[in-house]
């Protein structure tokens, strides 16, 4: 059993805490819409969500339970909240290719789906941690151990993903990026 615990954060006592409903691995990213504070987990079988309104956490069953991984995948990884979406990757740990999705924040049943590295031959496809979004440029980054690759792509709520460029890479630590927009350096 996991359990999600929110904090007082100069005392450290646990002010509430609730049993997870599905296994969570990684950072766990909060956001704020329409000024409700959320907590987003990434799941074994789904990505949920947690409302955090007077000093409890209540799961948001509006929001539902978003299936994003098929049979034998290995979960997700920690989400990238972004504006009025939310971009999780998830290891497959097969050759199976990464999937990354993007799902609405305000209509779950609103996602895209694309698989930046479908075309490379792994044996296995797993990346350690999430990727990085670079707000400057609209690029989402994601990376995959597995195949050795990182990509950027290009995101519109409209028509959904457009992989910009791509790279033979292989890197599992954290992506970050730093510098000017001009002269950014993932």
């Amino acid at each position: 059993t996991q359990t999600l615990l929110a904090l007082d954060p100069v005392t450290l006592e646990i002010i509430d805490q609730v049993e997870l409903p599905d296994f969570s691995t990684g950072r766990v990213p909060t956001a704020v819409h329409d000024g409700i504070d959320y907590v987003y987990m990434p799941g074994i079988n789904f990505s949920y969500r947690y409302r955090w309104e007077d000093q409890t956490l209540t799961l948001d069953e509006d929001w539902g339970f978003v299936s994003i991984t098929e049979e034998d995948d290995l979960g997700a990884m920690a989400p990238n909240v972004i504006g009025d979406w939310v971009f999780v990757s998830v290891n497959t740990g097969t050759p199976k290719p990464m999937p990354v999705w993007a799902i609405s924040t305000i209509d779950a049943s609103e996602r895209f789906l694309i698989r930046p590295f479908e075309d490379i031959d792994t044996r296995f496809s797993f990346a350690v941690a999430h990727g990085a979004y670079d707000t400057s440029s609209d690029l989402l980054l994601t990376a995959d151990t597995g195949t050795g690759w990182v990509s950027a792509m290009r995101f519109d709520p409209e028509s959904g993903f457009e992989v910009v460029w791509r790279e033979e890479q292989t890197t599992s630590v954290f992506m970050q990026l730093i510098g000017t927009p001009e002269e950014r350096v993932m």
